[in-house]
């Protein structure tokens, strides 16, 4: 179902990919429902559609099954983010995750960034992308469909 709704949002909207899409899914869900979402990631990446694994490096970390997972990269949780100038055990597993992301070939994202010190920070750490307030306040909506794609 998945499958089919994401494939017709891209026939309708994205013919001449004027944009990617991208979506997330949380490393608790990735672990918990392995099986069935392996499959299922490998038809999203054959789309064209970029997936990264939320809130990563939190909890039960699936660093170990990393190299073979069909994803683009991982987004490191904000509860980290939280603690990268406060904390050195925060900063030190921030800082491993984004080396072995790169080593990987993976994208990093740090999700939660609400100071400078903290860009600052993730900047001297060579993460790739960044989110949160400091960067831009979160939108009430989404532009709509047409919007996004052009027409």
């Amino acid at each position: 179902m998945l499958l089919d709704d994401v494939s017709s949002v891209l026939a309708a909207a994205n013919a001449e990919r004027r944009f990617q899409l991208c979506l997330e899914i949380t490393e608790e869900s990735l672990i918990r429902y392995l099986p069935s979402t392996v499959a299922t990631l490998h038809s999203l990446r054959d789309l064209g559609v970029r997936v990264y694994l939320d809130d990563f490096g939190v909890e039960n970390s699936f660093l170990g099954h990393l190299r073979g997972l069909p994803i683009d990269g991982v987004k490191i949780d904000h509860r980290l983010v939280a603690g990268l100038t406060t904390d050195r055990a925060d900063r030190a597993v921030i800082d491993a995750v984004i080396r072995l992301a790169h080593a990987l070939d993976l994208i990093v994202i740090a999700e939660g960034v609400e100071a400078s010190d903290q860009a600052s920070e993730l900047g001297r750490l060579h993460c790739d992308l960044m989110q949160g307030r400091y960067l831009a306040c979160p939108q009430d909506r989404l532009p709509d469909l047409d919007t996004i794609a052009g027409l």
